[in-house]
């Protein structure tokens, strides 16, 4: 190289420095610091890459530009700058100018959060060794890390991890991150040391509750229902606040169960998922708005019909206006229930 152009591009050297990278996440604020200034500050500037971001000459007007109108701060009396609800499109490199001279720059990295991972596991035919795969959503979310645990333990820091007869760990569970989130996967038996003939459980959805009774109304049938496969052993409690009133997927209620409601939970062996609160139809306190099952229940239709003649007496308004099922259902039920 000539001795003359090298000379030249050291002096025309940015004398800037970069400082470490900073992540944030979509919503975030930022506070960037120009580092060390000399006061008093008579002028900031800040760019985002090539563009002006924001500029003070003095006085009370500070201008910003472009996306950083109108949601950014500037401190004047330390040059740093502000900004609020991060979007992916504020990533970039921002540099500072206090007193016309540049000083180092920060790159801001916006990415998301990760995903709740999943583990797909497969094993050879011989049943010699199984790999579990550790998968999630990592669009915008890079760069991520991968670690698998056993309780406490790390056993890899891949996305994948092969386990064999010599691994005695009961379970695993795989944990996805970046520098603005983790999440963890749900745990993962072991396929060598369990007696499960599957070692990856679904997850229990929210479990409703039906309700059956009787013609004579003197018993109700709760039935806590929901899709369990793939995720036996489940266990079903039924409760009234704290005390415990059935441990069975079914539970029948009579007019001697004067409790106000009833909460079905479905466990497995990694979680619990509870049912809505179901209010008891034999409690003295029940209004028509707290039996949203009750449109299940047929409603006896010589019951209707006296109720659409007391309506066309009170007048086409009442008569046109809609009555709710669950309503209707109250009322008959209460008034074949006088008899319990």
């Amino acid at each position: 190289m000539n001795p003359v152009w090298f000379i030249l591009s050291i002096i025309l050297l940015p004398l800037t420095t970069v400082q470490a990278v900073t992540y944030k996440k979509p919503g975030d604020t930022v506070v960037l610091s120009p580092g060390s200034v000399t006061s008093p500050i008579t002028s900031i500037t800040w760019k985002h890459n090539s563009n002006l971001a924001a500029e003070w000459y003095g006085g009370d007007m500070i201008d910003f530009y472009r996306g950083f109108k109108g949601r950014c701060q500037l401190n004047t009396e330390t040059g740093e700058l502000t900004i609020p609800k991060l979007t992916l499109e504020d990533s970039g490199i921002y540099t500072p100018e206090i007193n016309n001279r540049v000083l180092a720059t920060t790159e801001v990295k916006i990415i998301s959060g990760v995903s709740k991972p999943t583990v797909s596991e497969n094993c050879d035919a011989e049943k010699t060794h199984c790999v579990l795969t550790c998968e999630g959503i990592t669009t915008d979310s890079e760069p991520v890390t991968y670690t698998w645990w056993s309780g406490d333990v790390v056993k890899s820091q891949t996305n994948q991890l092969i386990i064999t007869k010599d691994n005695t760990e009961p379970s695993f569970t795989c944990e996805l991150e970046n520098p603005v989130s983790s999440e963890r996967s749900r745990e993962v038996l072991n396929t060598f040391t369990s007696s499960s003939s599957s070692s990856i459980t679904d997850e229990v959805p929210k479990p409703t509750v039906s309700m059956s009774c009787d013609n004579e109304k003197t018993h109700c049938v709760l039935t806590c229902e929901g899709n369990t496969r793939d995720s036996e052993p489940v266990n079903y409690t039924w409760k009234s606040g704290d005390v415990v009133k059935s441990e069975t997927k079914e539970f029948k209620i009579t007019k001697n169960d004067t409790e106000a409601s009833f909460v079905c939970t479905v466990k497995y062996l990694f979680g619990s998922e509870s049912s809505k609160a179901v209010n008891n139809p034999f409690a003295t306190n029940c209004i028509p708005e707290c039996t949203p099952w009750a449109s299940s229940i047929p409603v006896v239709e010589a019951e209707e019909e006296e109720e659409e003649e007391e309506e066309e007496e009170e007048g086409s308004e009442i008569k046109n206006k809609p009555r709710p099922v669950v309503g209707q259902f109250i009322s008959c039920f209460r008034r074949n229930s006088l008899t319990m």
